[in-house]
């Protein structure tokens, strides 16, 4: 389900993810469900995986995704959702290279010279919960 429930109102959205939902219970399907919307994501998504530039930064359940954010591009998402600016809104780079540092370093106010240089492995933060950031602990 690529953006399936995109620039539709509410309640349009809430119909749409109400019969995919009861889809997915009748026939036991699993979705890849495709957003920007993480309200929605974490209403309807048992794991999230979120990716920037291609590459995942994290992966986590819902119900924890939405509690405890770690990924500063992730809680950037978050807080776009609650139409909180913030000053992370510069220029995105070209998806034309490989990444070989962390893809949100150019945009990440906290970001530091070993971001800039070297891709992050992933943290493992809690159960099924984990980040590829270095400033996670």
């Amino acid at each position: 389900c690529d953006e399936v429930v995109s620039a539709l109102d509410v309640s349009i959205q809430g119909q749409i993810i109400n019969l995919l939902h009861d889809i997915k219970k009748s026939r036991g399907l699993s979705y890849i469900f495709i957003t920007h919307d993480l309200k929605v994501a974490c209403y309807f998504c048992d794991t999230i995986g979120v990716m920037y530039r291609g590459v995942l930064v994290e992966e986590a359940p819902a119900a924890d995704l939405y509690k405890k954010a770690g990924h500063p591009y992730t809680k950037l998402l978050f807080e776009g959702a609650k139409c909180v600016q913030t000053s992370a809104g510069t220029e995105v780079k070209t998806t034309l290279e490989a990444e070989t540092c962390c893809p949100f370093a150019h945009r990440c106010p906290k970001a530091t010279e070993r971001c800039r240089n070297e891709l992050p492995g992933f943290r493992q933060t809690g159960e099924r919960h984990k980040i590829r950031c270095f400033l996670v602990e």
